[in-house]
């Protein structure tokens, strides 16, 4: 509760990570009852500071619609869509699924969108996430988002390496399964 007072001072002198923390403090019911609402405005006054963590949470409560009048995917993905550009980890996985699977976009699921959610994930993967390896395999291994919606075996062989490599039992089981039947890359029973 004493952190919460000195927070709330700080916030509204506008520092942008007070501003957060008070969210964080007030989804959460941190010393203080849940208020979701408050939190949802506190969240917006650091998104609208370029806080990541805050344009994340803020994008979370838009998405599942807590402490908001109404879920608002669309708006969701704008503020994932800030956060992931920033390099914000699960900003780009959850933006890269809802392009993946059509949700908050227009046109559903089309060949665009499937370039976003495969940019997306590159930018995950490329920080060793094996979630987001795993998902780009599985878009390689279909042609999700490929050129000319032509699968990529050896990509998708590739992430489910890394992923494997990581100990993810997904990616362990589909680099087992590709070395077994050789999809991709040389048969490997052993």
């Amino acid at each position: 509760q004493n952190a919460a007072v000195y927070l709330r001072t700080a916030a509204r002198a506008g520092i942008i990570d007070a501003q957060y923390r008070c969210g964080i403090i007030l989804d959460r019911g941190l010393g203080y009852p849940s208020n979701p609402q408050k939190a949802v405005y506190f969240y917006k006054q650091a998104a609208d500071g370029g806080h990541p963590d805050a344009l994340y949470m803020l994008a979370m409560c838009l998405m599942i619609g807590r402490g908001v009048p109404m879920k608002d995917p669309e708006s969701a993905n704008n503020y994932f869509r800030a956060a992931a550009d920033m390099g914000h980890l699960q900003s780009q996985l959850n933006l890269a699924y809802n392009y993946d699977n059509g949700l908050g976009v227009k046109n559903e699921k089309n060949e665009s969108n499937q370039k976003v959610a495969l940019h997306y994930y590159k930018l995950a993967a490329a920080q060793n996430n094996a979630t987001a390896l795993c998902n780009l395999g599985f878009m390689a291994q279909e042609g999700r988002g490929m050129p000319q919606n032509t699968p990529n075996l050896q990509m998708a062989a590739e992430c489910y390496r890394k992923a494997a490599l990581l100990n993810d039992t997904i990616g362990l089981y589909n680099y087992a399964v590709i070395l077994q039947n050789g999809i991709g890359i040389e048969k490997n029973i052993v």
